[in-house]
């Protein structure tokens, strides 16, 4: 398995509120990646607390429970990768309510656990999973925005979504209320590529745009690269992320 990650200001964006996280541990992969709301300051705050926060303490788990076999992991993962949300979301929260200037604070959180060939997902917010293999793209994860839930409503289409206005009104972010709950599923995945990214990279792609790019020769890290670069070519508009995961 080989893996890059990588994060960008973008072209119209004076600070970059992305932040992502890989890190092996006890035969596994941990993939995170968080995208910062609130203001330059708040925004980057908050992922960067999510990312780092929510990172140690299930790798911290996962390094202990691997000891006890793969099988005792994941029948516990769900729940420890909700502590791990709940420990995040309540450190911004209560930082957000001791600072004024970081009031409203907050960050989506998307991100993976692979062991050997079983993935847990997780997600909160409008950053994203996408299972890329030939041809084929999956969207793995649903996001938790406005226009996801108009598009579930049946009241605008994928293709309206794509331009509506409020499409940046995020439902669910880590650190804004006392509680957040994540979505969580497990898949199980032997080929392909797994591409975690923040909206600043997904506006810009359609599925054959992404079997393109990381179909094309080269290393995780000149796909992942390559995506990047192609998002400022396109406008660049916020800050871009992308890890991409060759399985």
């Amino acid at each position: 398995m080989e893996y890059f990650g990588i994060t960008d200001v973008g072209k119209r964006r004076q600070s970059n509120q992305d932040c992502f996280a890989l890190r092996e541990v006890g035969g596994c992969l941990v993939a995170v990646v968080c995208d910062g709301m609130g203001g330059a300051n708040g925004g980057k705050i908050a992922s960067e607390i999510a990312c780092e926060t929510f990172t140690d303490h299930l790798c911290e788990r996962i390094g202990e429970l691997s000891e006890e076999g793969t099988e005792k992991l994941f029948s516990v993962l769900d729940r420890l990768v909700q502590t791990s949300v709940d420990l995040a979301n309540e450190k911004i929260y209560k930082l957000s309510l001791k600072n004024k200037e970081l009031s409203g604070m907050g960050t989506t959180l998307v991100g993976c656990v692979i062991c050997k060939h079983k993935v847990v997902l997780f997600n909160i917010g409008d950053s994203c999973i996408y299972h890329v293999r030939g041809e084929r793209v999956r969207k793995l994860t649903r996001d938790h925005s406005l226009v996801q839930t108009l598009i579930d409503s049946g009241q605008i289409s994928p293709e309206e979504a794509a331009h509506h206005p409020n499409k940046n009104i995020i439902t669910r972010v880590v650190g804004v209320d006392e509680h957040v709950k994540a979505d969580i599923s497990r898949i199980n995945l032997s080929s392909g590529y797994l591409l975690l990214c923040s909206d600043g990279l997904s506006n810009y792609f359609t599925g054959p745009d992404l079997a393109f790019f990381v179909g094309e020769e080269g290393e995780v890290s000149q796909k992942a690269e390559l995506l990047v670069n192609y998002a400022n070519a396109k406008g660049g508009a916020d800050n871009i992320t992308a890890v991409l995961i060759s399985l």
